[in-house]
């Protein structure tokens, strides 16, 4: 009953027994689960040894099945990623390109020492898959893992980063040098699939204009703010192509992300002056009903895009200190839907920025279970919660803007509905605390709810015991020896441990041949790396 998610818990538990003296350092591990950070949380650890069990998930047709896409599954039938043999891939993947003292040389590296270390370079590469995609921060903008985005960041990882510049992560930290000249990489890898993606994506707007046999206006019935964005795109398709259709040399830095998808997307505080007005548009967005208020000037831009690009790199280092050490903060959060271009990272943050990241963060608390469950429950779904609590899903509560059922929804280029970014408010943890506090909703809640809405229990871990096992070839002479030496305690002495079934209707849990023993959680300021 401790919070946080239980791979982590395990993940902990072998890095502090790595620490301990008389570690074998062939042990193996495998550990059991579909979630895909397993994977590189498993890398992560550096052991030689791992494997991954999962079920294996077949995908098919909702129509000829009846299921769900996402959640067919053959029954029974079991996968298992030996983490030793992607270790292997890894290192063939990189042995070539990071071995060729030539090719270093040609690259400007006058070092004859070969930079290649296949344990650093895996942590890069888990660095790079984090870009790709993983659940606290977004992807970067056209890369996305399933549009071959981390093959394409490999590539440029190879051939112009790792032999020039060096590797882009030390001991679980983030290097500015180096990540300087990947984020320069993946600029030029971007910016021409970013214009791509905008000339098919206008092109489209264009054919299923002709189908009303002329140009968007007015009298179409378009409102001002989609004639707007019409006319942005129309100039910026302009500039691409001359009279020959051919595409011309342009000013790329002028066509980033934010003012061609997301006008607005930085709100000015100035609420007296909407950014917007300027240009015809009254600060909405009348197709997704979210505000859209245009940035006014090239000053207030600089401020904001670099504040984006420093949360980014907060969340980076936030999830690499997450991976590698534990939870470094459990009220930090990514304050924003999208993730900055690799330009403005590049050209924005500072090398003090990469020294300071991270340092301000406060390890704080985590939620309680009904704290957590009220910030990421909808108003549908209050019936899951204890009665005193649906009070704040009410229309006078001071939370329920934090819980809208009208909201927009960007399909950001993606195909299928539930890959699109709900644009919902961030909920303040100050404001829905004091809400919980001045409601006294928690005063109203039963003993067994109080208990289940505890911070805190305890940390049990199950050993197999030789002593409880019939079919141990040791077994009558274990028997004999007294099983407290491990700590552990039995069912009244007659078998293993058996833990109660807390629900009606579930079935206890007989460990037969094990015995239980809490684990003690290491202190926020350990470091495992």
């Amino acid at each position: 009953d401790i919070p946080g998610e239980g791979e982590h818990k395990i993940m902990m538990y072998i890095r502090r027994a790595k620490m301990m003296e008389g570690y074998a350092n062939n042990l193996r591990h495998c550990m059991y689960g579909l979630d895909a950070d397993l994977i590189m949380l498993a890398l992560v650890t550096h052991e030689p040894h791992f494997a991954l069990l999962r079920e294996e998930v077949v995908f098919g047709e909702p129509r000829k099945t009846g299921y769900s896409r996402k959640s067919i599954g053959k029954m029974g039938e079991f996968q298992l990623l030996h983490i030793s043999v992607l270790r292997e891939y890894i290192a063939l993947e990189f042995n070539s390109e990071c071995t060729d003292t030539k090719k270093m040389k040609t690259a400007g590296n006058t070092s004859t020492q070969s930079p290649y270390d296949l344990e650093r370079i895996i942590d890069d590469w888990v660095y790079m898959c984090m870009m790709v995609g993983n659940d606290f921060i977004p992807n970067l903008p056209m890369l996305d893992i399933a549009e071959d985005g981390l093959d394409r960041m490999v590539h440029a990882y190879k051939t112009k980063v790792l032999a020039v510049h060096g590797h882009l992560v030390l001991d679980g930290r983030i290097q500015h040098k180096p990540n300087q000249a990947f984020l320069e990489a993946l600029h030029e890898i971007t910016s021409d699939l970013w214009l791509e993606r905008i000339r098919n994506n206008f092109g489209s707007k264009q054919r299923n204009s002709r189908r009303y046999n002329s140009r968007p206006n007015n009298d179409k019935g378009l409102t001002p703010e989609q004639m707007q964005e019409w006319k942005e795109e129309s100039k910026m398709i302009d500039k691409q192509q001359g009279s020959d259709g051919k595409r011309q040399t342009i000013d790329k830095d002028n066509l980033t992300y934010y003012k061609l998808k997301f006008r607005g997307f930085f709100l000015d505080n100035d609420d007296d002056h909407p950014a917007g007005a300027a240009d015809g548009n009254d600060g909405h967005d009348g197709n997704r009903g979210v505000r859209s208020d245009l940035v006014k000037s090239r000053a207030s831009s600089y401020k904001d895009i670099r504040g984006l690009c420093y949360h980014y790199l907060e969340g980076l280092t936030w999830v690499m200190r997450y991976y590698y050490e534990g939870c470094q903060s459990w009220g930090w959060f990514y304050p924003h839907h999208y993730a900055p271009m690799p330009k403005e990272m590049s050209a924005l943050l500072t090398a003090d920025d990469y020294l300071q990241v991270g340092l301000d963060m406060d390890p704080g608390q985590p939620y309680r279970p009904l704290e957590q469950l009220l910030s990421v429950l909808p108003p549908h779904s209050k019936a899951l919660l204890p009665t005193p609590l649906h009070r704040l899903y009410s229309e006078s509560s001071p939370i329920k803007h934090y819980y809208p059922t009208d909201f927009g929804l960007d399909s950001n280029f993606k195909s299928t509905p539930w890959e699109s970014i709900a644009l919902i408010p961030f909920i303040d943890e100050k404001v829905l605390k004091k809400a919980i506090s001045d409601a006294k909703v928690f005063d109203n809640l039963t003993k067994p709810e109080q208990h289940r809405n505890r911070r805190y229990g305890a940390n049990y871990i199950y050993h197999y015991s030789p002593s409880l096992d019939p079919s141990h070839p040791q077994y009558d002479e274990l028997k004999k020896k007294d099983d407290d030496d491990v700590d552990g305690k039995h069912d009244n002495g007659s078998g293993g441990v058996v833990v109660k079934a807390t629900l009606k209707g579930l079935p206890d849990i007989t460990h037969p041949v094990s015995v239980e023993r809490v684990w003690d959680y290491p202190p926020n300021d350990t470091r495992f790396v």
